[in-house]
């Protein structure tokens, strides 16, 4: 899964290694790449057959094995929030958004999709998901990004997510 999770970071030309490896990769992804990704990342763990079972698995698993937890949460739960956290704190490096806490931001920009993973599990609804999510994808663009004229709004509470 982890091979496969880079490959398709790779195809959609988001940074595949960590970003204390590649920081250059997280600073020159754009916010297009990570919308279309985000949409993408939707389909995957809902659509790919592999993707989906192994996803399942994990959810089951993480409570019974620490291993498995570990797995689960580096997959699906903090794994992506650090990754997001790390190309929000570029996106607002470059003023492409207001200096806020990307760590927050993360958080607020992954949890739609992780709910809408686990609605699918039982409704698959999924284009009507894959909608809903890009209407949060664009209005969370609309609410952070830097207006016209490139002021950033200050925020001096900038804590990270991480531990």
């Amino acid at each position: 899964m982890i091979q496969i999770d880079a490959q398709r970071a790779k195809e959609y030309q988001m940074p595949v290694e960590q970003y204390n490896d590649m920081a250059d990769s997280y600073a020159n992804t754009s916010w297009e790449d990570i919308e279309k990704y985000t949409i993408e990342q939707l389909k995957f763990w809902t659509e790919d057959s592999f993707a989906l079972l192994f996803r399942r698995m994990l959810t089951l698993e993480q409570y019974r094995n620490a291993e498995m937890a570990e797995l689960y949460s580096q997959c699906i739960v903090e794994g992506p929030v650090s990754y997001m956290e790390d190309l929000f704190r570029e996106l607002t490096k470059k003023g492409v958004f207001k200096e806020e806490n990307p760590g927050q931001l993360a958080v607020e920009y992954y949890a739609p999709l992780f709910l809408l993973i686990s609605l699918s599990d039982k409704k698959g609804e999924n284009e009507e998901y894959a909608q809903i999510l890009r209407n949060h994808t664009k209005r969370f663009m609309q609410s952070h990004r830097v207006k016209s004229g490139g002021e950033k709004t200050k925020n001096k509470n900038l804590k990270t997510y991480r531990k």
